[in-house]
């Protein structure tokens, strides 16, 4: 019995899915593909199903680790990097602020005669710690202004 054969143009039609995808599917699926020549049904529909079947196990494999990460994130193994971050930032942004106003505050009660000396040597200080600091945090999380 002959085997049946649709045109490029009828299977693009029935699939939904444009003629050079087709023509490239076909050929990983060891068909190749010939103007004149029609296009197999059981090899056209192995690519189309085969293609609907790995979206299918795509889709349950991605339902599958949101469930997981559900799961871990209700017993506790798992922080939202939202809320690290918040956490973070609200910790650590008052000391910041604070270190940064210290040698305005400071700096004539380190050096009472002069003022100016002990706010510069303040400043170096701040500025060395908060570079020290910057220099463990990890790159991909620091954001450049």
């Amino acid at each position: 019995m002959k085997t049946k054969t649709i045109t490029l143009y009828e299977a693009e039609k029935f699939s939904g899915i444009a003629a050079d995808t087709l023509k490239r599917r076909l050929a990983k699926a060891g068909h190749v593909f010939k103007a004149r020549e029609g296009i197999p049904l059981d090899k056209l529909f192995a690519v189309v199903t085969g293609d609907i079947n790995a979206e299918r196990l795509r889709l349950t494999r991605a339902e599958a680790d949101a469930k997981e990460f559900e799961n871990e994130t209700e017993r506790g193994n798992w922080i939202k990097t939202e809320d690290v971050r918040n956490f973070i930032t609200s910790t650590f942004q008052p000391i910041r602020d604070w270190l940064l106003a210290m040698p305005s505050r400071y700096s004539a009660r380190c050096n009472p005669a002069n003022p100016p000396v002990a706010k510069l040597a303040l400043e170096e200080a701040v500025d060395a710690c908060l570079k020290e600091c910057k220099e463990h945090k990890p790159e991909h999380l620091i954001e450049e202004k």
